[in-house]
Parts: C-alpha cells; structure tokens; sequence
C-alpha cells in the first residue's frame, strides 16, 4: 500500500505495513508512542461499548442514565447505580493500568487490541450480586 496522500490522518496507516511505518518513522514520529497512543484509542472505544452493553442488558438507555441514579437515594434504582457506578470507575482504572503497563514495558505492546485482552477486567456481576 502506497502513503502518498497528505491528507491521510495518523491513525489511518496500518502499523503492519512496514512502508507505513517507514513512512511515520520518515517524518520523526517514534512507532512505539503512535502504536500506544492508537491502543489507548481504541481501548477507550471497547471499554465504552462494553460499559454500554452492560447498562443496556440492565435494562438502561445508557451507562449514563444507569449512573445517574446515584443522585437519587429514594429512587428503587439507587443501590443498582451504586453498584455499576463503582463497577464503571473500577473497569475504568483496569483499562488505564492495562495501558499503563504497556507503556511501561512491564507487558508487551500487541498489534491490535480488542475485547478479550481485557480479560483480566472486573466482572459485572461480582459487583451486581455482591
């Protein structure tokens, strides 16, 4: 694959093709940090959705309407929004350590990331029937 447009965004070079890393490598962008920083996007996104599926399984619009029930101790969802805000935050901290380690060198640096490299994620249901 040729990278001749110079409208094409960083994130639209496949890292797998070395001629796209040439490429980045050419204009003084270090691999390692554009690598991370694409996981780190695209970590966000499957955390994001999968937050959102757990909310939508519950029977909620959103992760959002689900946690908003905290601000409401008389509401009948209070205690559930206790639960999945506490979840959220602690899914949150994983994905960020995740990443952190990563960077860090302490886990190595995969090419792709999706869902089940998370598979070390806190799990809905501990914290809903717990």
């Amino acid at each position: 694959m040729e990278y001749t447009n110079k409208e094409k965004g960083l994130y639209d070079f496949d890292l797998s093709d070395p001629n796209a890393v040439d490429v980045l490598s050419s204009a003084g962008l270090d691999i390692f940090s554009v690598k991370l920083d694409i996981l780190r996007q695209k970590s966000d996104k499957l955390i994001s959705d999968h937050l959102e599926g757990v909310a939508f399984l519950e029977g909620y619009a959103s992760s959002l309407s689900f946690v908003s029930y905290v601000s409401d101790p008389s509401s009948p969802f209070y205690e559930e929004a206790l639960k999945f805000s506490k979840y959220r935050s602690d899914v949150w901290i994983y994905a960020i350590s995740l990443l952190d380690d990563f960077n860090s060198g302490k886990k190595v640096l995969p090419s792709d990331i999706t869902i089940s490299d998370f598979d070390g994620m806190p799990k809905w249901e501990d914290y809903k029937n717990g």
